[in-house]
């Protein structure tokens, strides 16, 4: 379980970090944005993540890790090929702040450890699964390469594919049990 948890949080960690790490880049490059807009859209996606946790928490409450881990990273995914895509540059921040929403699945991750880890490896859990999250360093490094080499766009799209993939893994989370309460 926590393996699992860990490797989907590390996959989230690597495709939020090629988001943030090239946004700068793609607004001005692709959309021609000012500073200032650039820096408000990053704001705003950021703004949207601290508004989200709350959400996430409800949606683990609700459906229980595996689902709520599910939607925010295929919608990740279609919102990240989305911004790298679009032609259309009145819809770049919209896209920014509903994948602002979608990525901080943190609280997600940290309760269901929590909630599935004895006391004696709490700790060792958390720092395995913080561990894991750091490893994002690597996707920048590689998305800025695979961008020097082709485009920013497949950086995205490679980016896209790491929140699917984390789905993916997300789902082999056992389904939450509804109680009768």
């Amino acid at each position: 379980m926590i393996v699992i948890l860990a490797c989907v949080y590390a996959l989230t960690g690597m495709g939020s970090g090629v988001v943030t790490g090239f946004l700068s880049l793609l607004a001005y490059n692709k959309f021609a944005l000012s500073t200032t807009a650039i820096g408000t859209a990053i704001s705003l996606y950021f703004l949207a993540g601290v508004l989200a946790k709350p959400l996430m928490g409800f949606l683990y409450n609700r459906w229980g890790a595996r689902t709520a881990l599910i939607i925010p990273m295929v919608l990740a995914g279609i919102l990240t090929v989305g911004i790298a895509l679009s032609p259309w540059q009145l819809i770049f921040i919209p896209l920014i702040i509903l994948l602002g929403i979608s990525i901080p699945v943190s609280p997600i991750i940290l309760t269901e450890a929590a909630e599935n880890c004895d006391q004696a490896t709490m700790a060792f859990s958390v720092g395995l699964i913080y561990t894991c999250y750091g490893l994002s360093f690597i996707t920048t490094f590689l998305a800025g390469w695979l961008a020097e080499i082709h485009s920013l766009e497949l950086s995205y799209i490679c980016a896209a594919i790491l929140f699917w993939i984390s789905a993916g893994i997300a789902s082999l989370l056992t389904k939450k049990r509804l109680s009768k309460a």
